[in-house]
């Protein structure tokens, strides 16, 4: 898992706050498909995503 779900503007989204995940795949207007431990899968603006250990 090389990034975590920065964004918790919503229920939903506070639900994925702080989880590890990676990019699956990447899309139009900066759209990425993840994937967290758990196996679940979301589409999300790439722009809600941080790297993990702040390099």
């Amino acid at each position: 898992m090389t990034h975590y779900y920065a964004w918790k503007n919503n229920e939903k989204r506070a639900q994925m706050y702080g989880k590890p995940c990676r990019i699956i795949a990447r899309g139009t207007q900066n759209s990425r498909e993840i994937e967290f431990e758990d196996g679940t899968r979301e589409i999300v603006s790439g722009n809600a995503l941080r790297k993990l250990g702040g390099k």
